[in-house]
């Protein structure tokens, strides 16, 4: 491997030898589909070296997918509307939020549902529902 050190100085001219950007990281591109390892991926490979390549070599599908997850991508759906709107200046509707949250939610299960295997209901009013609490039995 060889170094290439630069000296502090102005800028090379656009165009140069000196200019151009490094040839991207053909082993990162092939585990990752980036050009670079991220900080969380090294630590993991650091950390436990199979559950890296289970995750990033051989892409298994996870177990699970957390509700909180799904939760946390849908109310991010929702504020990338309004904060895009603010940006164009366009004012935005809390229906358009609750319905970009809703879109968002569907998918996002829709995508969990399908990496483990079970279907998406058709009703739609099922993934909003609030969920039934079954009274506390004595003891508990």
């Amino acid at each position: 491997m060889t170094t290439v050190m630069t000296v502090a100085g102005p800028a090379p001219p656009p165009g140069s030898v000196q200019a151009t950007a490094r040839a991207p990281n053909v082993a990162a591109e092939q585990l990752t589909g980036r050009t670079y390892l991220s900080h969380s991926q090294i630590s993991l490979m650091r950390a436990c070296p199979r559950k890296f390549a289970y995750i990033y070599v051989e892409q298994a599908p996870p177990d699970f997918i957390p509700s909180s997850l799904i939760f946390g991508g849908s109310i991010h759906a929702s504020l990338e509307t309004y904060f895009r709107g603010r940006l164009e200046g366009i004012a935005v509707t809390a229906t358009a939020l609750v319905t970009a949250y809703h879109d968002a939610w569907t998918q996002q299960l829709a995508r969990a549902r399908e990496q483990a295997g079970t279907e998406v209901p058709s009703d739609s009013t099922r993934l909003t529902r609030r969920p039934q609490f079954m009274p506390r039995r004595s003891g508990c």
